[in-house]
């Protein structure tokens, strides 16, 4: 499936992970990381954005960037759009900081991407299989 794609900077291992856990509701997605996960998981996943920005619209660039840059009101986007889970950079400040919110719940990582889970009654089952993983160490990306 991952042929042409470099699986150092496209969320392949994270997207094979998702079809095998098929995750139920909204996501919200790293902009980079859309067009990859439309040609390896659609129409199971719709992405919240991908390279097609003009197709968006100017609004949900907005609340994208909003989002991804932890600017005032970025959690309200989020509900906003009901998002139940988040696939995004590992090495990202917004990945960082949901290490840290208690809402937010590490279900998956590797060296291009993290997947949260909203802490909710429903994720239980992926909590109880997924509650030992740890965040990747994502060294110097020049290498």
């Amino acid at each position: 499936m991952a042929r042409g794609f470099d699986e150092k900077i496209k969320p392949v291992a994270a997207v094979e992970f998702l079809k095998k856990e098929h995750l139920k509701g909204n996501m919200y997605n790293e902009y980079e990381f859309g067009d990859y996960i439309i040609y390896g998981a659609y129409p199971r996943y719709r992405v919240f954005i991908d390279g097609r920005a003009d197709m968006y619209g100017t609004e949900r660039m907005k609340e994208y960037f909003k989002v991804a840059y932890i600017r005032p009101g970025w959690d309200k986007v989020l509900e906003k759009y009901n998002i139940e889970w988040i696939i995004f950079n590992t090495d990202s400040t917004l990945s960082q900081l949901l290490l840290e919110r208690k809402e937010w719940r590490l279900i998956y990582s590797d060296k291009v991407a993290n997947i949260f889970l909203k802490d909710a009654p429903e994720h239980q089952n992926l909590f109880k299989k997924y509650g030992t993983v740890k965040p990747a160490i994502v060294e110097d990306r020049d290498d």
